[in-house]
């Protein structure tokens, strides 16, 4: 492990930097976001074995560098740290996000291991212990901030994070609700557990909606069989999606999952993943993480 700079007690933001391809695209995201919450930018280099495009030393530091200038050459006052490593690139960044504020990381490896998303994202899904913002194409300027709602109780920080998000980009918040059905149900019973779903999701916003009053919402309850089309909708059409992350990886799949790998070639907009539990906003680093510009 290498890192450089003084030490520093603060949350960073912290983005894997891997060499793919529009990797500086991620990079970037990473670094705006360190620039609005006003923290340092924590840029992470695995070099994971033979498999990997870079496999020494020198090139990883190479590779880091070059990230380090791109930032400060377009946001010169975002405090910038690099850190080399060794291991598996998801094991490597679920350590750090027990110290940072926001991980970052595009939304494919170098070799995918899942027709969605590489095997670094889906590993962050279901095991970051604080957001993770996944980059996806480009950057819409304009459209709703879409959140998905699957369990109430687990899903209160991602539907906080949600509004939060709508209000700063002054857009519009959808809340999506799948409702799945029983087997054999009767139109009757359809029409029940649509109510159910519209009630359910009406509960799961209210005190956020008392919080964000200006946010105006909209709520959608889903067929099992919409979810395909209208996510990929929502991926097309959206600043940005939202949802929990959980052991079970319900909500997060119902997310990446509709996307499919023809989708995972277009432009869509950034994936946001909200762990249940919210962390503190300031937690001490590991000695020589950061450097002041």
């Amino acid at each position: 492990m290498d890192t450089v700079g003084p030490i520093r007690t603060v949350a960073p933001v912290v983005v894997g930097v891997d060499g793919v391809r529009n990797h500086l695209a991620a990079v970037e995201l990473a670094a705006g976001e360190a620039e609005r919450r006003h923290v340092p930018l924590l840029l992470v280099h695995v070099l994971a074995g033979e498999s990997a495009q870079i496999t020494t030393e020198a090139e990883g530091q190479k590779l880091l560098c070059a990230a380090a200038d791109h930032v400060r050459a377009g946001t010169p006052g975002v405090p910038v740290g690099t850190e080399l490593a060794w291991g598996n690139p998801g094991q490597v960044l679920v350590e750090w996000s027990r110290q940072a504020r926001l991980i970052v990381v595009g939304h494919r490896d170098v070799i995918p291991v899942h027709a969605r998303w590489g095997s670094t994202a889906a590993f962050l899904a279901r095991r970051s212990a604080c957001p993770v913002l996944v980059r996806r194409g480009g950057l819409p300027g304009r459209g709703p901030v879409v959140v998905v709602v699957q369990a109430a109780a687990g899903e209160q920080a991602a539907i906080g994070c949600a509004f939060h998000e709508a209000g700063r980009l002054n857009s519009r918040l959808v809340a999506v609700h799948v409702h799945t059905g029983a087997p054999g149900a009767t139109p009757i019973d359809h029409v029940a557990e649509r109510q159910e779903g519209r009630r359910f999701l009406a509960e799961a916003l209210a005190g956020w909606a008392w919080t964000y009053p200006d946010v105006p919402v909209e709520r959608v309850i889903l067929d099992q069989a919409d979810i395909t089309y209208t996510m990929q909708r929502a991926a097309r059409r959206s600043r940005l999606l939202v949802t929990g992350i959980g052991s079970d990886g319900g909500s997060t799949d119902l997310v990446y999952d509709p996307f499919g790998l023809v989708l995972s070639r277009q432009a869509a907009c950034p994936v946001l993943l909200v762990p249940s539990v919210r962390r503190p906003a300031v937690v001490t680093v590991p000695a020589e993480a950061l450097e002041r510009q």
